[in-house]
């Protein structure tokens, strides 16, 4: 069976990695397919449509499109959730985030979710302040 050429889904994002001039990898932890990886085009130029809406600890719904090598290529996003304030503030928090995302990462690294987006949000809300 072959695989949507488009998904949508709510998404958190785990963490970013530069690539290239101007793009960044995504890597995020969605509700129904597990980890993507994901290129986020222009994202580090001035005028970029994406901005901060695709920084660590944000929840997002987001629309990717199935690229040519094993990167989605995201297409739309919209913010449903910031978490970068509440965690900015406290290192504690921060420290304790970071944890979560790693081991969320390392738990969800087939296409198929274990550790479900509602539960690391909810995680994420109950942070100290």
């Amino acid at each position: 069976m072959s695989t949507p050429k488009h998904l949508r889904d709510h998404a958190l994002i785990l963490r970013t990695q530069n690539l290239g001039e101007a793009d960044r990898i995504i890597i995020m932890l969605t509700q129904n397919n597990g980890v993507i990886h994901a290129v986020a085009k222009s994202i580090r130029k001035p005028n970029s449509k994406f901005g901060a809406r695709l920084e660590p600890y944000m929840h997002t719904d987001i629309s990717l499109t199935r690229g040519k090598t094993n990167l989605h290529i995201i297409s739309q996003t919209a913010t449903i959730h910031a978490y970068t304030a509440t965690l900015m503030g406290n290192y504690n928090a921060y420290t304790a985030a970071n944890t979560i995302a790693e081991i969320a990462e390392t738990l969800n690294t087939n296409s198929t979710p274990t550790t479900p987006t509602h539960t690391i949000t909810s995680l994420m809300e109950q942070s100290p302040r």
